[in-house]
């Protein structure tokens, strides 16, 4: 039997590139068993079989008041003692890390035993948890070449993003029939991240009339806020009710409905950019300012290839009159979707499986 460690969790971004190549070793090996250590949250309600998930109370060292470490750091020894304990008697060959700090903790008790460590770097500009463990990793992989220079060690290699078996061939016509939409109407998607971005949200809402004028509108709005967009839509004229369609959370089909979506508005979390750029979409890429800006390096890649663009928190009242004049644009649209094309890593789940074999098959 294959034991695997998951080092990781807390958000849609962290989880689902660890949950890609899980797919990807299930079908190199019938005998795995996975033990995600970190955070529950990221995964939503599923039930994944052959996959424990122990919380251990990790906390974040960067982004929080001066006053925050010391009780910070406090918890985070107790979180790599629990995480410790749990390692030993899980007994894996080998961890995967997908950074973040809930990853910590695992990551430094598997290196503690002397268990081989794959860190996945997702970010562009890689965070503090990540400069930590790749001193430590055996093998950490890169979403580019930029990603690989900052990080600086020997042991890199460029992967591309883990993405889910459904980007494979996503269905254009079947993301369309999910929410009863022809194939001659405009679609607008708007994703606010599995937790819910609520500067988006809250532009959604407050321009509802307008961003409905001309398209259909998705809006997948997070775990915080499905119920105030369900009230939203409620209030709509009912001429306009039956072109919203709010979604808490959309994991299975996620890839047809972004295939079938003619703009997507999007923060540009590194799998957000990913996902985006593996269904050639023209987006409208809403960085967020947390966590030191990062995400702005992640949305680079497609502004410049002309494939998305930028627009900041403070400028989201203008969404509707943006979208709309995007949406419209059809040969602009046409042009931003070719130029996504070939951006994206289609293989990269699997060569990180692969390595994460071979890591486990090597002597400690």
């Amino acid at each position: 039997m294959m034991r695997l460690l998951v080092c990781g969790g807390g958000t849609y971004g962290h989880t689902m590139p660890a949950l890609a190549v899980i797919d990807q070793l299930r079908c190199l090996r019938n005998d795995l068993t996975v033990l995600l250590l970190g955070s529950r949250r990221g995964l939503g309600h599923r039930e994944l079989p052959g996959l424990r998930v122990e919380r251990i109370g990790s906390a974040p060292l960067s982004g929080v008041s001066p006053a925050a470490v010391p009780l910070n750091l406090a918890r985070n020894a107790s979180a790599y003692l629990s995480a410790l304990a749990l390692v030993r008697k899980f007994d894996p060959q080998v961890a995967l890390s997908t950074g973040g700090y809930p990853s910590v903790a695992g990551a430094l008790a598997a290196r503690t035993l002397r268990r081989p460590l794959l860190l996945l770097a997702l970010d562009r500009r890689p965070g503090l948890a990540v400069g930590l463990q790749a001193r430590i990793a055996d093998l950490v992989c890169c979403v580019d070449g930029d990603s690989l220079e900052r990080v600086a060690t020997e042991r890199a290699v460029v992967s591309g993003l883990p993405l889910r078996t459904q980007f494979d061939n996503p269905d254009r016509d079947a993301g369309r029939r999910r929410v009863g939409i022809a194939s001659d109407q405009n679609l607008l998607l708007v994703v606010g991240g599995s937790q819910g971005a609520a500067a988006i949200n809250r532009a959604v809402s407050a321009q509802l009339p307008q961003l409905l004028a001309n398209s259909q509108l998705v809006h997948v709005t997070g775990s915080r806020q499905i119920d105030a967009a369900h009230s939203d839509r409620a209030q709509l004229d009912e001429s306009l009710r039956g072109r919203y369609h709010p979604f808490e959370f959309v994991d299975s089909g996620f890839a047809d409905l972004l295939a079938a979506a003619d703009l997507v508005v999007s923060r540009a979390g590194a799998g957000a950019v990913a996902e985006i750029a593996a269904t050639s979409r023209p987006a409208i890429l809403v960085p967020g300012s947390f966590a030191g800006g990062h995400q702005h390096d992640n949305a680079e890649p497609l502004v410049r290839a002309g494939a998305a663009v930028l627009m900041a928190d403070d400028c989201l009242d203008k969404l509707a009159e943006r979208s709309g004049k995007l949406i419209s644009d059809r040969p602009r649209l046409c042009r931003m979707s070719a130029a996504g094309r070939g951006l994206g890593r289609p293989d990269a789940a699997r060569f990180v499986a692969e390595q994460v074999l071979m890591l486990g098959s090597s002597p400690p």
